[in-house]
């Protein structure tokens, strides 16, 4: 079936090193996974959205040691230097993968680039150019890898366009790596389909995507919706603007941003 085709190209791309799945190695990073799925599972608010958060941080900076390993190994393999912390850009989706900067933070990450990917609703797959905003340079500089993370990468159409975006400035396509905590075997497929030089590290792979585009086996539920349970234009100023992983700019956009998903729910 269309199912086992795509988990073979999985394994084959797992094979091939393009594809790393980091709880094959560390099971432990599943026991985070199922804490943030608690309340998609149960159907009951079992944990706050300041636990979310917690938890969340605490999965992304747990895994950022495999990641640069992960990294690293690429760039041996390329022939490559590998890459320093001012040749890494870090591309983060808003709204919900803000979070995921919160943990490369607190790992002493400083250069991020902000992609706020706005569906066209007339052109469901393509970037709506009238509503999107991104912070990446007109012209990449010479040398730059690129992590683009996004929590969940279901069919693969936002890291698909993040990962576009990137290659208009001139990006090279064998120094991206994705990073998320769970992907599906669609999500995978799409992504190294357009762009077979790229590479992929999640913490998990969960099984189908639903006619509405999300994870349907298990995935983790509406992340944004978790993640910004109780969050603030104070907790942005805290965590996003005096840190610097915001401007000032930014950061208005990206609480109009969190307050426009809020109002649909």
């Amino acid at each position: 079936d269309d199912l086992g085709i795509l988990d073979r190209r999985v394994e084959e791309a797992k094979r091939s090193r393009k594809v790393m799945v980091l709880s094959e190695q560390d099971p432990a990073l599943l026991r985070l996974l199922d804490i943030l799925r608690l309340n998609l599972v149960s159907g009951q608010n079992l944990i706050s959205g300041q636990d979310f958060r917690d938890v969340m941080r605490r999965l992304f900076t747990d895994i950022y040691p495999d990641v640069g390993e992960f990294i690293a190994a690429i760039a041996k393999r390329l022939g490559r230097k590998s890459p320093e912390a001012s040749t890494t850009a870090h591309m983060v989706a808003w709204r919900s993968a803000l979070i995921i900067s919160e943990a490369f933070r607190d790992t002493g990450i400083s250069h991020f680039w902000h992609v706020d990917v706005r569906r066209d609703p007339k052109n469901i797959g393509r970037r709506d150019p009238d509503r999107s905003y991104d912070s990446i340079p007109t012209s990449v500089p010479d040398g730059m890898w690129c992590v683009v993370a996004d929590q969940m990468m279901a069919s693969g159409g936002a890291v698909d366009e993040m990962i576009n975006l990137s290659l208009a400035r001139g990006m090279r396509e064998d120094q991206i790596i994705v990073v998320c905590m769970v992907a599906t075997p669609e999500g995978i497929s799409h992504v190294l389909a357009a762009h077979p030089e790229a590479h992929i590290c999640t913490v998990a792979i969960d099984g189908g995507v639903d006619s509405s585009g999300y994870v349907k086996k298990v995935g983790v539920g509406d992340v944004g919706k978790m993640a910004f349970r109780g969050v603030d234009e104070n907790y942005v100023k805290k965590q996003w603007i005096e840190p610097g992983i915001l401007t000032q700019e930014e950061a208005t956009r990206a609480w109009a941003r969190i307050e426009e998903e809020a109002s649909t729910h």
